[in-house]
């Protein structure tokens, strides 16, 4: 195998690398941090519930619309 066969190689599998790589999202962390919001607001008061439902849609809107 020549030099410039091995280079090759190695940039097809860097660039399968990063095709099959997930990428970085805050939308989940913002989500789970929603679901905890809504569910405190059951114990403690309607407002809080409905605000982290709230949130919580916003979070599911925000993650299916993300750019990837």
């Amino acid at each position: 195998m020549t030099e410039e066969q091995g280079q090759r190689e190695q940039a097809s599998n860097e660039a399968m690398e990063r095709a099959i790589k997930p990428k970085q999202s805050y939308w989940p962390f913002a989500l789970a941090v929603s679901l905890s919001i809504a569910l405190f607001g059951v114990m403690l008061h309607p407002i809080v519930f409905w605000a982290g439902v709230a949130l919580v849609v916003v979070a599911i809107v925000g993650w299916g619309l993300e750019l990837h």
